[in-house]
């Protein structure tokens, strides 16, 4: 067996292993070599596509903040306004069970508000 680290940079990102029979050739430097390069080439391919998920997970999430923000300005009665937040967050949380807990003025005290998704209790 061959194993090199995977690294971006100073950070494991993952490792790599191939393997022989045992009655095959050992590998050899030349081998360990050549595994060395595919390994560096597919660390920054991991890092590239990790970059990549986080970028459009951002911009989801920045869609969803925007959507809201003119929900919120709409002038929907605040029902409507409720279940669109709740819609958005259930989009970018990728979670079916989300909560709304709004200030009440008069008692300082967080009531629920909105709820969607099973096993929610109210706080």
């Amino acid at each position: 067996m061959l194993a090199l680290p995977l690294l971006f940079g100073d950070r494991l990102v993952g490792v790599i292993s191939i393997e022989r029979e045992a009655d095959q050739q050992p590998f050899t430097e030349k081998d360990r070599q050549l595994l060395a390069l595919f390994a560096s080439q597919a660390a920054i391919a991991i890092e590239n596509a990790r970059l990549h998920e986080a970028t459009v997970r951002r911009g989801e999430q920045l869609e969803a903040l925007m959507s809201s923000l003119q929900t919120v300005t709409s002038g929907l009665d605040l029902r409507d306004i409720l279940d669109r937040i709740l819609g958005e967050a259930i989009r970018i949380s990728r979670t079916p069970h989300v909560k709304v807990l709004l200030l009440d003025k008069t008692s300082k005290a967080l009531r629920v508000g909105a709820v969607r998704g099973s096993g929610m209790l109210p706080a």
